[in-house]
């Protein structure tokens, strides 16, 4: 999702095309997983479908969407229904924005490795006839996709050294800092020819100060916002004053310079 998405997602969101969300979800969910619990029971229970290695994929990606629709689903009908994230702590966020992330990236990769893997066993099913070969080819290859994205996504979005900036009426409370990083921003040539042009024309100016790594816009932000929600919270404000009163982190920002 870029940021334009963004922008409009909050632009066009209101409370009516929440409700209508609200009660479309509502209504698929349950006997979505209803089949989504059996068939992850029946090829788990069948001792046949279990051993099939043309079965595996399948129940891996089953069971990520057996945790979508029980961890997932939960957390956007209660978003849709009330209007914004509770419990509104950066905590919860980040969390959030991890399974989010972890468990669609794991089912869009189990759809691609899918793809590649069903040829293979169907007009090279020689390729598995070993044990040693199963496990490199087809056992090895499965738990290294699912092992890896789990752990990127635990690093860039718990680890990544960026101040979060959620926002409590967003799904998913916006999108994760580093996702909203510059792309250049760790290029030595570019920085140090920041700095360079920064440093003259400040000096020259007289207007602008380097605050380092302390920058104090992201609490002020969180801080605003904070404040906003309590009021919202006790009925101080409306629903509609509040979003349009609340900060978008990715709409605003301190006067600075660039090149």
């Amino acid at each position: 999702m870029n940021e334009n998405n963004t922008n409009s997602f909050q632009l066009f969101e209101t409370s009516s095309t929440r409700l209508a969300k609200f009660i479309l979800f509502v209504s698929l969910e349950p006997p979505g997983l209803l089949c989504n619990f059996f068939l992850v029971y029946h090829l788990i229970t069948d001792r046949v479908l279990r051993r099939t290695l043309h079965h595996h994929v399948v129940l891996v990606l089953l069971i990520v969407s057996l945790l979508t629709n029980t961890i997932e689903v939960p957390r956007v009908l209660a978003f849709l229904h009330i209007g914004f994230v509770t419990p509104a702590t950066t905590t919860n966020c980040i969390i959030w924005q991890w399974c989010d992330f972890t468990l669609c990236s794991i089912n869009n990769m189990l759809m691609w490795w899918m793809s590649i893997e069903r040829p293979l066993l169907i007009f090279h099913s020689h390729l598995f006839d070993t044990s040693k070969r199963r496990w490199l080819l087809h056992y090895i290859p499965l738990l290294a996709l699912v092992i890896y994205i789990a752990g990127f996504y635990a690093i860039v979005i718990f680890l990544y050294p960026c101040e979060p900036q959620p926002d409590y009426f967003s799904v998913l409370c916006g999108l994760p800092c580093f996702s909203l990083e510059s792309y250049w921003r760790g290029l030595p040539s570019k920085v140090e020819d920041y700095r360079k042009k920064s440093k003259e024309y400040m000096e020259k100016t007289q207007a602008y100060q380097c605050l380092g790594t302390n920058d104090p816009l992201p609490e002020l932000i969180q801080r605003t916002n904070k404040y906003l929600l309590d009021l919202r919270l006790t009925k101080w404000i409306t629903q509609k004053q509040y979003e349009l009163l609340s900060i978008k982190p990715n709409e605003v920002e301190l006067a600075h310079l660039y090149y």
